[in-house]
């Protein structure tokens, strides 16, 4: 028998059920026998492997569940259906809510050759479950690990869990498409902020985020002896900064202000020229306007002169004057009479 922790219930959430070569439908369990245990699970997107101690021996727990002291067992290796693990823990951690003993605050298990049994107690309630193994094949997690493993990273940083998976979250529920799923980290150097970017193909929605990473705990610079000592010797000497850690965090929280900063100095320079070219075109917007109503107002004054500039640029032909009309009889003896006298 072993005593499991009682937060091991989200391994189920990431098992897949359905038709594949393997079974991902439950929970690989691994017990040995210097009281250490491995529990892993996979849907072939995610792996994650959890392994360590127990919490106590399993001498120190209570033959008082009824069910358990008989349970089979005997054997280290169990599959356990996703379902019947996260009702197991759930239900323990629940139980055992109140429970300040650390060989009390766990889960008890026991695997036997095709079923694995679960209890836990808090001293006057129970509880205890059997439920059969799954049957088939499960990844090989230990090669799939070691390749992941091989040669020398080309990044690492640390970040805080809860803070990285509280930012993905809000980045996917406010910019990723439902169906497209994709953020990409970019990292400068691993004590610089971590930028996270992410873009909706769909609606044109983009999010940039940056993450502080976390330092690396390291031991307090100490000078050499010989140093020490003749600093020592001097007056007045400023003793050296010990808290080299609080330091180091300090100096990554600047840079990461620092280039917030070039950042927005970058953008409010680019707004600056964008303006400069809109107000540039404006202008010459203006210009052309101030001409077209100049040449208006010319023409307006030429019309009330009544002397357009054409008039004397083209003249017009003058009208010749109409042929005479033929005298009457009356009018030529009236002619007449007029020269006689």
């Amino acid at each position: 028998m072993h005593l499991l922790p009682t937060n091991l219930g989200r391994l189920a959430d990431l098992t897949r059920e359905g038709y594949s070569r393997f079974a991902l439908d439950g929970v690989k369990l691994r017990l040995y026998a210097d009281n250490h245990f491995v529990a892993e699970a996979t849907d072939e997107k995610v792996l994650l492997r959890l392994m360590g101690p127990c919490v106590a021996p399993a001498e120190d727990y209570p033959d008082c569940v009824p069910g358990l002291a008989d349970a089979p067992n005997g054997k280290c290796e169990a599959l356990v259906p996703a379902a019947a693990w996260k009702k197991a823990f759930a239900g323990a951690k629940k139980l055992t809510a109140r429970v300040r003993t650390a060989h009390l605050n766990a889960v008890a298990v026991k695997v036997g050759e095709k079923v694995a049994t679960f209890a836990a107690t808090n001293g006057t309630a129970h509880q205890c479950e059997t439920v059969g193994n799954l049957e088939g094949e499960f990844p090989r997690t230990d090669v799939v690990l070691a390749a992941a493993e091989r040669g020398a990273p080309r990044a690492r940083f640390g970040v805080d869990p809860l803070l990285l998976a509280d930012l993905l979250r809000t980045i996917a529920d406010t910019t990723c498409d439902p169906e497209h799923m994709r953020v990409d980290f970019e990292v400068r150097r691993p004590d610089k902020a971590i930028l996270i970017k992410a873009t909706n193909g769909t609606n044109g929605m983009e999010a940039r985020a940056i993450i502080v990473p976390l330092l690396a705990d390291t031991e307090p610079a100490t000078a050499p002896a010989s140093e020490s000592a003749s600093e020592g010797a001097s007056e007045g000497a400023e003793p050296l900064p010990t808290d080299v850690v609080e330091l180091q965090k300090r100096n990554t929280l600047l840079a990461c202000e620092r280039d917030m900063a070039k950042e927005l100095a970058a953008d409010r320079e680019k707004r600056c020229r964008e303006v400069t070219e809109e107000n540039d075109a404006l202008r010459a917007e203006i210009r052309n306007l101030r001409d077209l109503l100049a040449t208006r107002e010319d023409r307006i004054a030429e019309l009330t002169r009544g002397t357009p500039t054409h008039a004397t640029a083209h003249p017009q032909p003058q009208q010749q004057p109409a042929p005479a009309r033929p005298l009457t009889r009356a009018e030529r003896l009236a002619a007449l009479k007029g020269d006689a006298k």
